[in-house]
C-alpha cells in the first residue's frame, strides 16, 4: 500500500517506477465527494440564475402586456387626467396629518419639507391590484436620501408600502408600514438600471396584485415580495426626508392585465 491506500502497478516487460501508483479507495471517495460537492453548487447556481432569468423575462413582459395589448388594460389615473380629481392628499411631517394640494400645471413636487421628516403625497383614489408607473427626478440639498412610489396607503393608520430609489448611491429598497412598524421587505441594494446622473430621471414600475409587488426599474426588473398585510389604498409618492426633492413627470395608474 502507498500514498494513502494507493497501490503500486507493474509495467509489463519492465520495472515499475516508484512514482507511478494509481489512488485507492480512500482518495477515490475523498475525490468523488468533492466533485460531487462542486457538481452541486453548479446545480443550485445555474438554478437560481435560470429562475431569475425567468422572472425578469415574466414581469418584463406583463408590463410589455400592460401597455400594448388593446382593450388589455385601462388607465385608471394620470396626473392632468380630465374627469379626475386632480387634488392630492400631501403630508410633510411624516404622515400625521394631510392637507389637500392642487399641484402647478398637475405635475406632482414634494420640496421644502423639514429635515428628517418624510414627505407624501396621495391620489384621491384608492386601488387594489394596479400598475402604478412614476417619472421622477431626485434633488434637493438632501440627495442621500429616498424618493419613490407609495402603494395602498391609509392616510389614516399609516400603513403603506413604499419602493423608493436613493439616486446618489444608486440603491433602491422596499419598505412597509403596518401595525405601527416599519419592516424592510427589501432592504437598500445596488441596481445598474437606476440612471444615477444628476439631472437625469428615472422610471419606477410597482405591478400589485393581491399579495404580491413586482417591481421595475427603467423598464428592467429587479425584486418580487409578497406580503398580505394591506389589501388596498391610495397609491402616491414620497421622498424619505424635507430636504429631498421628488418632481413627478409622470405619474400613472393602470389596471393589470391577467397574466
Amino acid at each position: 500500500m502507498d500514498r494513502a491506500e494507493g497501490r503500486r502497478f507493474a509495467v509489463p516487460g519492465g520495472r515499475s517506477p516508484r512514482s507511478w501508483w494509481w489512488p485507492g479507495p480512500a482518495q477515490l471517495r475523498r475525490r468523488h465527494a468533492v466533485a460531487l460537492a462542486a457538481l452541486t453548487v453548479v446545480v443550485v447556481v445555474a438554478g437560481i440564475l435560470g429562475y431569475r432569468a425567468w422572472q425578469a423575462g415574466y414581469y418584463e413582459g406583463l408590463y410589455t402586456r400592460n401597455h400594448t395589448v388593446p382593450g388589455g388594460f385601462q388607465q385608471l389615473y394620470r396626473n392632468g387626467m380630465l374627469g379626475v380629481d386632480r387634488a392630492w392628499l400631501v403630508s410633510k411631517d411624516g404622515g400625521r396629518t394631510y392637507a389637500r394640494t392642487t399641484w402647478v400645471g398637475d405635475e406632482p413636487v414634494l420640496t421644502e419639507g423639514t429635515r428628517g421628516t418624510s414627505m407624501v403625497a396621495l391620489v384621491p383614489s384608492t386601488y387594489g391590484d394596479a400598475e402604478v408607473d412614476l417619472w421622477m427626478f431626485q434633488g434637493g440639498a438632501g440627495r442621500t436620501g429616498e424618493t419613490g412610489l407609495v402603494l395602498r396607503a391609509d392616510p389614516a393608520s399609516g400603513n403603506m408600502v413604499v419602493f423608493g430609489v436613493n439616486q446618489a448611491s444608486g440603491t433602491w429598497s422596499v419598505r412597509e408600514h403596518a401595525h405601527g412598524r416599519w419592516i424592510d421587505l427589501q432592504s437598500p441594494i445596488a441596481s445598474d438600471h437606476i440612471e444615477r446622473r444628476a439631472g437625469w430621471n428615472n422610471l419606477l414600475t410597482a405591478i400589485v396584485r393581491g399579495g404580491e409587488y413586482a417591481f421595475l426599474i427603467n423598464y428592467h426588473f429587479v425584486g418580487v415580495y409578497h406580503s398580505d398585510t394591506l389589501a388596498q389604498g391610495h397609491a402616491g409618492v414620497y421622498a424619505s426626508d424635507g430636504t429631498v426633492t421628488c418632481a413627478c413627470v409622470d405619474f400613472e395608474v393602470f389596471r393589470n392585465v391577467a397574466g
